[in-house]
């Protein structure tokens, strides 16, 4: 009888951790999306403002190179 109660208490232990495992791996992968996301579009600011410091709306486009292309003869 002890051993059935033994059991059912180990049972119990590895049931209620396996819970608290899965919702702490929840609650680290729903702040990691936050986070990574949050950090995407502060970063996508500072690029847009750097380009924009640099001129970024003036394309200058030359002749003589093909990108993808070797000169084969």
């Amino acid at each position: 009888m002890e051993n059935v109660s033994n059991m059912r208490s180990t049972w119990f232990f590895h049931s209620k951790l396996r819970s608290w495992l899965t919702i702490t791996g929840i609650v680290i992968g729903v702040a990691a999306v936050i986070a990574i996301v949050s950090n995407r579009g502060r970063n996508a600011a500072t690029l847009n403002s750097q380009l924009n410091a640099l001129g970024g709306d003036i394309v200058t486009i030359s002749p003589g190179f093909e990108r993808g292309r070797g000169n084969f003869s």
